[in-house]
């Protein structure tokens, strides 16, 4: 149905009946409510002022102790009670402290070895333990550090290959 502008509805009060009409009273009232609550927030915020002035000079008597030494104290509290579960609980909370669990450690990350000089390679494989590379006129010779558990297993395989190869010349 197109617009007519003949027909005049009212949309007042039945359209919203939720809506209280502004009178004198009601704008006096809401400026009152605005004016109280402006006031309270205002004395939040110097009490607030007030407290942190006082704590920081607590703060300032307070000695500066170390997370491991407040947690030994806990620890020292809870025996002196008699309570073991908590000292069990706080030696707990040292000893990861001390030497944190492996999945909360950094991962190791892989060393790139594609940038590293002939001699950083020989080191990085000394130091991993894996062998030891000897330099030959520019040819690498890879000398094996081995345990005796590996130099024994490389002897029995050798001695079980000669032993293959001689059944099968008979």
């Amino acid at each position: 149905m197109p617009f007519n502008p003949a027909v005049k509805t009212d949309l007042g009060r039945e359209a919203f009946p939720m809506l209280k009409p502004i009178t004198k009273e009601t704008a006096q009232a809401a400026q009152r409510k605005a004016i109280e609550s402006r006031m309270l927030n205002k004395e939040i915020r110097e009490s607030f002022r007030r407290n942190a002035v006082a704590f920081q000079e607590v703060l300032k008597d307070i000695p500066d102790f170390s997370p491991l030494e407040v947690m030994k104290m806990c620890v020292h509290l809870a025996l002196q009670d008699n309570n073991y579960e908590d000292a069990a609980r706080w030696a707990k909370e040292i000893a990861e402290y001390k030497e944190p669990k492996m999945a909360r450690k950094e991962a190791p990350k892989e060393k790139d070895t594609k940038d590293l000089s002939d001699e950083e390679l020989q080191k990085l494989l000394v130091q991993e333990g894996l062998s030891s590379v000897t330099l030959v006129e520019e040819s690498v010779v890879e000398e094996a550090v081995l345990t005796p558990e590996q130099e024994r297993a490389k002897r029995l395989a050798e001695l079980e290959k000669k032993l293959i190869e001689e059944q099968k010349g008979l």
